[in-house]
């Protein structure tokens, strides 16, 4: 885990009236226990390092044996509260513990529970510390709050609208949020893959003739628009949001673009507006409808308690695979520029499909395995990018060969004491058995203990990735 949050702590000795220096010598003794400790301890009860664990109230009783060192009284000490904390965590159906995943899950179930009008875990978001307001907040302040904290944690912003729209909540995103909330989204979402300022004036801005995006402007925007989850909006928001959803649309579809040069974003982007305004003027009538409806329903949020769902929104999606060392080399790809010359070499391909067949020409690896997949950025339950377009030409495949033998030259360097040839240092580095597990805009590798190698450690190659903006995700390292 991150950190262990503590909002209040209480604490009681029973000790003699005379006993000051044993207080003294305790308080110190907790002090060691809330300074990583307890968090070394909850690592070792079985906790993921990544878990995102609320508990509104967790009490354990302490009786020390004073002649033993304070290095071993704080190791006990620090068991007995992650046990402590474990037992309350394991009830998963209390009002008084929430249980996230990953923080990605516990924003999503927060603008989730935004949208539904269900707060009876907002002291859990309030723990992780994006949520201001109370239990029973009004309608604007909720979706004040959404903003916020989307905003505040960019790369959120992106996975949770698309977790939105999975669970049905286009009506209510539509209802709830005002246009400078989808300005400030784009804002953040533009700012979490590294985009150019001013993206959301170029939405606004009529198409401009240009010679960059003379070849294929249509077929890009056909591409981008199919693959985007989020367009479906276009059908529900008020037309001056459009221009927001325009960008937000296009990140969403492949956030490399969103860093491509201002004459070529100046000419895509009005176009992909005018697809979404076609796609609202097709179905103006039903989303009319659809607001109107969303709108009468959030006049009063009021929650039922007796049916409001008392367990966290979830979206965990898990596969096992044979090539999870493939996400190894996200950082090699990075530093070798290949995720920009990739698109711009096989544009109007999307990324998600170069890297995944860049990983089937690296491994060999059947066209959905997790790992694959994960290395383009995606689920295991995603379909296939390579079965979503059509098979590569010639020259796109040269580039793709080419891409793979730059990654292999960087491997030789870094592990050129291995003395291996490039076949079967692409097998050392990729063919590793991992689990892998998403939440929206989330994925971490699972590998087992023994599969730690000292060779990838002083490589630098299985260091967490943190975010990745020309993926979209989070990506995570778990040993255990």
């Amino acid at each position: 885990m991150d950190a262990v949050r503590i909002r209040r702590l209480k604490k009681r000795y029973r000790l003699p009236a005379s006993a000051e220096d044993t207080r003294h010598r305790l308080d110190r003794i907790f002090g060691t226990v809330l300074d990583g400790r307890l968090e070394l301890a909850l690592e070792r009860a079985g906790v993921s390092p990544h878990e995102q664990i609320c508990v509104r109230v967790v009490s354990s009783h302490f009786r020390p044996r004073l002649s033993l060192s304070d290095e071993t009284v704080a190791t006990r000490w620090s068991l007995l509260l992650a046990a402590a904390i474990q037992r309350a965590a394991a009830r998963h159906s209390s009002d008084g513990v929430a249980r996230y995943s990953s923080r990605m899950h516990a924003l999503t179930d927060m603008a989730v529970g935004v949208l539904r009008g269900h707060y009876r875990r907002a002291w859990a978001w309030r723990q992780l510390g994006f949520w201001c307001a109370g239990e029973r907040p009004s309608a604007r302040g909720a979706a004040n709050e959404m903003v916020c904290a989307l905003s505040g944690e960019p790369q959120a912003v992106i996975p949770v609208l698309i977790a939105l729209v999975r669970f049905d909540l286009i009506g209510s995103l539509a209802a709830r949020l005002a246009a400078d909330d989808w300005a400030a989204l784009a804002a953040a979402a533009s700012r979490a893959v590294g985009a150019p300022a001013g993206l959301l004036h170029a939405a606004r801005t009529p198409a401009a003739q240009s010679t960059e995006m003379a070849t294929e402007p249509a077929a890009c925007c056909h591409r981008i628009l199919r693959t985007s989850k989020l367009a479906a909006l276009a059908g529900f928001v008020a037309a001056e949001v459009l221009p927001a959803l325009a960008l937000l649309v296009l990140i969403e579809s492949d956030p490399v673009l969103a860093r491509r040069g201002s004459s070529f974003l100046d000419a895509l982007l009005p176009r992909v507006q005018e697809e979404l305004r076609r796609l609202r003027m097709a179905s103006i009538r039903q989303s009319a409808s659809a607001i109107k409806t969303a709108a009468q329903t959030l006049e009063a949020p009021a929650e039922d308690s007796g049916t409001a769902d008392s367990s966290p929104t979830h979206l965990r999606v898990e596969g096992r695979t044979d090539y999870g060392g493939l996400l190894f080399l996200l950082g090699v790809t990075d530093e070798l520029d290949l995720p920009v010359r990739l698109s711009e070499t096989l544009y109007p391909r999307p990324l998600a499909w170069a890297l995944h067949r860049l990983a089937l020409t690296l491994t060999g690896a059947p066209f959905g395995d997790p790992g694959v997949l994960a290395f383009a950025g995606l689920p295991p339950d995603a379909k296939p990018p390579s079965c979503l377009e059509d098979p590569p030409s010639d020259d796109e495949l040269e580039f793709i060969h080419y891409s793979v033998a730059s990654i292999l030259a960087e491997l030789q360097k870094r592990l050129k004491h291995l003395q291996l040839p490039p076949d079967q240092l692409s097998r050392f580095v990729c063919r590793r058995a991992a689990l892998i597990a998403t939440d929206p805009g989330w994925i971490e590798a699972h590998f087992s203990l023994e599969d730690v190698s000292t060779e990838l450690r002083r490589a630098r190659l299985d260091l967490d990735p943190g975010y990745v903006p020309w993926l979209g995700v989070v990506v995570k390292f778990v040993y255990g």
